[in-house]
């Protein structure tokens, strides 16, 4: 999904992480991945983030439970966040079904709505890959 983006790229680390560094807002954000040293899917990664008004925290996710779901996809059936300065995960994701090429702008579009009301339209909402495509479900 990331081979043709121009604001992604790779660069390598040591022999189970890699660094991700992507574009934000006040430019650009590395993000070390980690590699699980038997199975070589992603375990975690981690980046200095902004939590609220103040400096940056460290920020971890961790990806378990791979398996393949309909379609014969491979994704993470776990995925945790957890803030450095705090005791627990603040999120835990557990995904249990994957539905690939589904159509999604309707429900992009209801989360763009919802951000937007909250947000009071102050930032900027990422949108979709120009020339992504996406299927009916």
């Amino acid at each position: 999904a990331w081979e043709k983006r121009t604001d992604i790229r790779w660069e390598p680390g040591d022999l189970h992480t890699a660094r991700l560094i992507v574009e934000g807002p006040e430019g650009e954000i590395p993000i070390t991945v980690g590699f699980d040293p038997h199975t070589g899917f992603p375990a975690y990664c981690s980046a200095d983030r902004y939590k609220a008004t103040g400096p940056k925290v460290g920020w971890t996710g961790r990806f378990s439970d791979w398996r393949r779901f309909d379609g014969g996809v491979l994704a993470p059936g776990r995925f945790d966040v957890q803030w450095a300065d705090e005791p627990s995960p603040w999120i835990e994701i557990r995904t249990t079904s994957v539905s690939p090429n589904a159509e999604i702008h309707d429900a992009l579009r209801l989360g763009w709505d919802a951000f937007r009301k909250v947000d009071g339209g102050r930032r900027r909402l990422a949108r979709p890959v120009p020339g992504a495509r996406t299927r009916k479900r």
